[in-house]
């Protein structure tokens, strides 16, 4: 298979805790910048900055449901569903091993970008899957595109404190 004939993957990893709206603007963003044919994504079992998180089976359920309109062309993968760390750049490492035939790309928002060369062997992380920029809102474009397009500054953060404060959830359309 030539390399232009592989599948090329972008995998989107995160908490998503919860998944929202701007999780599945990035991957239709990913997937109509034309760069990937399909979007894999992976919440993490725990997370490598010691975050509290909702169970994994509730986070995976959610964003299956959230994306599922989004058809074959995105997966929601359990590759991190243990209760434990986990680096990108060890997932990335497994599934390169498991799909040798597949080219990747690893999603990463702009507002992340400062803080990824103190991820564990983000050199690596490079090489074996070249980061595909998600412009956000704030902290400048990404992937080639215009400074003024960006997805919105929305965060799984601020949905769980709005939604404990006891605002309602049809404040955050508006």
């Amino acid at each position: 298979m030539s390399h232009s004939d592989q599948l090329s993957i972008a995998l989107f990893g995160g908490s998503f805790d919860p998944p929202h709206l701007a999780h599945a603007l990035v991957v239709t963003w990913a997937l109509a910048c034309g760069e990937v044919d399909e979007v894999w994504v992976i919440p993490t079992g725990g997370h490598p900055f010691g975050k509290d998180l909702a169970p994994f089976e509730d986070r995976f359920q959610m964003c299956r449901l959230a994306l599922e309109r989004a058809g074959a062309m995105v997966r929601v993968l359990d590759a991190e569903r243990e209760p434990r760390i986990h680096y990108t750049v060890d997932t990335i490492r497994r599934l390169a091993a498991e799909y040798p035939d597949r080219r990747w790309r690893w999603l990463m928002g702009s507002d992340t970008t400062s803080d990824a060369p103190h991820w564990k062997d983000f050199a690596e992380l490079e090489r074996l899957a070249p980061p595909l920029i998600i412009p956000r809102q704030g902290h400048g474009a990404g992937g080639g595109f215009a400074a003024d397009f960006a997805l919105p500054d929305l965060s799984s953060t601020f949905l769980r404190r709005h939604l404990s404060a006891g605002r309602p959830a049809a404040e955050l359309t508006g």
